[in-house]
């Protein structure tokens, strides 16, 4: 975390006159017990929140919404880092 906010100093003093924006993305599948705990620790900070879902049968897309997120569907992968990727 504190490259991150590193790197944040460093843009902001590079582009003075620019806002700098957060945007959260996840992939996920059956992520019910995890995905709540999870969006409420960044739901203060980011500027959206996207989520790819593999087909969850569970309540994750429910709860994604409920936070706010914009939940897209992805057919699910025997290899999860696709789908992270095709979040990214």
């Amino acid at each position: 975390m504190r490259t991150f906010w590193w790197r944040v100093g460093i843009m902001s003093k590079l582009m003075p006159n620019k806002t700098l924006k957060l945007s959260v993305v996840l992939a996920t599948r059956n992520e019910e017990e995890n995905i709540g705990r999870c969006l409420a620790s960044v739901k203060d900070i980011a500027d959206e929140i996207i989520v790819v879902d593999e087909y969850s049968t569970d309540k994750t897309r429910e709860i994604a919404e409920k936070y706010g997120a914009k939940v897209f569907t992805e057919p699910h992968h025997d290899i999860f880092h696709i789908t992270k990727e095709k979040a990214l």
